[in-house]
This record gives C-alpha cells, structure tokens and sequence, in this order.
C-alpha cells in the first residue's frame, strides 16, 4: 500500500468513529423532566434582586480600585475596574436607581 491510501483509511476510520460517538451519546439522553426549573436553587437565583445600595457599594469599589490601580500605574487594571464600573452604572440605570444621573 502508498502513503495516500494509508492515511485516506485512518482519516476514514478517525471520521466514522466519531460519529458513531456523536450519536450514541444522544440515543442514550433522558428526557428533560424539567426538575431544575422548580428546584430550590433555580427559585432562589431567580428570586436574587440586587438592590440599589448594593449597585452604588459596587460602583464605589470599582472606582476605588481604578483609582488605587492608576496610582500604581497599572493601566490594563484600571481600565478593566473602569468597565466594571461602566457595566454597573448601566445596571442601576436599568433598575432605576437614584444615585444614576439619566
């Protein structure tokens, strides 16, 4: 047998074993008897309401930490806390918070 022939065999066998893999696993899932969704856990996460004090404690600690990473002249660090803080001002809009300047 030539090289090509060889490696066209194993690529074959790799390929249908795959597969093969592929769909034996889904012949074997159960049906979604949805459990989670009225399990303790799921009803407590979505029963979480972040309140807006906590937003604005959040808010405060990730300018505090830009400013500690500027002193540091930790650029990248401060720019990350600089969008956390971003993404928390744009939560307490959404919730409607009065510390958020509309």
């Amino acid at each position: 047998m030539n090289m090509g022939t060889i490696k066209k065999t194993v690529a074959a066998l790799a390929v249908s074993t795959v597969a093969t893999v592929g769909f034996s696993g889904a012949a074997f899932a159960t049906k979604n008897d949805h459990r989670y969704q009225h399990s303790a856990e799921a009803i407590r996460g979505a029963t979480t309401v972040v309140s807006c004090d906590d937003l604005w404690n959040s808010f405060s600690t990730a300018v505090n930490d830009a400013h500690k990473a500027d002193q540091a002249g930790k650029t990248k660090v401060r720019d990350q806390a600089l969008l956390a803080a971003d993404g928390i001002v744009d939560s307490a809009k959404a919730a409607g918070c009065g510390w958020v300047a509309a």
